[in-house]
């Protein structure tokens, strides 16, 4: 589903990172702080982005700035930094006014946090925030929450992520009506892998099959064959072959398919988020101790749909779970109003354990705050 007159608000349209401090400054009133920021074009060009937006913080905090392509040194007075304890306090007034200039190019909302396509972290955590973060979520403080709603944001669509424990055996009903489709789709075929290289083949056909099924899906952008290959070398590497289990019809045509992965957040913690030179080493490790299993994607073709072929591939990476002593699941974010892969994880006894939040936000009248 396409947003039009939108401005998508990306959580990482600008990162800026504090690297160092100089305390001498102090005593002369001042605090300097070296920065990184790194620029994710949404809406307007990159080539200026970082000159643009410290002319902003120039002009709005009377901050001193010196920068390069990729970092900044942001002077500024102490008692500025002590007011504006947060960088997102510090360039709300920015954004606000990057986001009067969206509207003059006929904006009408800005809404976000959002990627580049709905494979991207998007949302703010709004529930679970005691809960281990997984992979391509996004991870954030409560009080961030509360800053954006402070900020006149509200809800725009919420996202829920289901645990599911794994039984020690497949359910009877899940096992009864796995052999009813199995006897009803006589010309399909599962096909499943254990090496990448059988993957390959499958890559673009899968994710074919994914610009053809998630029209519906908020946000979705369909990905070019370019973006095709660009996403999986993103995770191939990391992917488990057994995790990904795809039906075939009798043309060898993609119908549908599910791909999982042994959570490997110890391992990215362990290694503080650098793969090398040995970082790659401990999410491997933290991939084969895992007891969690992240669903990532799936889909299956309009025609093939309500005919059971989700209980096939529901059953074939349930056994695949069990089989590696895993002992539940984490089923990534569902639409809350996606109500019937919802009613899917609430009959195999999952439970709503983690909530994101996509916020929205009129931009009619914002130039008020600089009038």
């Amino acid at each position: 589903m396409t947003l039009k007159n939108t401005f998508i608000f990306h959580q990482r349209y600008i990162k800026i990172i504090p690297i160092g401090f100089r305390p001498s400054t102090w005593m002369n009133g001042y605090i300097t702080i070296h920065v990184r920021m790194k620029p994710l074009p949404i809406a307007a060009p990159s080539c200026c982005l970082q000159k643009r937006m410290a002319r902003l913080l120039e002009e709005l905090w009377g901050l001193s700035i010196t920068h390069t392509t990729k970092s900044a040194t942001l002077r500024m007075p102490a008692s500025a930094f002590w007011k504006h304890t947060t960088m997102a306090m510090l360039l709300e007034p920015c954004l606000t006014k990057w986001k009067s200039g969206q509207k003059n190019l006929g904006m009408e909302r800005v809404v976000g946090p959002l990627g580049f396509s709905d494979k991207d972290p998007q949302g703010l955590l709004i529930e679970g925030f005691d809960e281990p973060n997984v992979i391509a979520t996004n991870c954030n403080f409560p009080y961030l929450v509360d800053f954006v709603e402070q900020s006149g944001y509200s809800k725009e669509l919420d996202l829920v992520v289901y645990k599911i424990m794994v039984p020690p055996t497949i359910p009877d009903f899940y096992q009864k009506v796995y052999e009813r489709a199995i006897n009803n789709q006589q010309g399909l075929k599962l096909v499943t892998f254990k090496t990448k290289q059988q993957i390959k083949p499958y890559i673009r056909p899968v994710l074919r099959l994914m610009n053809e099924t998630f029209q519906e899906i908020y946000g979705f952008v369909e990905l070019t064959d370019k973006e095709m290959d660009e996403f999986a070398g993103r995770y191939l590497m990391i992917l488990d072959p057994r995790y990904l289990k795809v039906i075939e019809n009798e043309s060898n045509e993609v119908v549908a398919f599910i791909l999982g992965m042994p959570d490997i957040s110890e391992g990215i913690k362990k290694s503080k988020g650098y793969m090398l030179p040995f970082g790659i080493f401990q999410v491997f490790a933290s991939q084969r101790k895992t007891k969690q299993l992240n669903l990532l994607l799936g889909a299956i073709k309009p025609e093939y749909q309500n005919k059971g072929i989700d209980t096939i591939l529901g059953v074939a990476m349930l056994k695949e779970a069990i089989g590696r002593g895993m002992t539940h699941i984490d089923s990534h974010l569902e639409m809350e109003t996606n109500t019937k892969v919802r009613a899917e994880m609430e009959r195999m006894g999952g439970v709503v354990y983690k909530k994101y939040r996509i916020f929205a936000k009129d931009l009619v009248g914002i130039d008020s705050h600089f009038h």
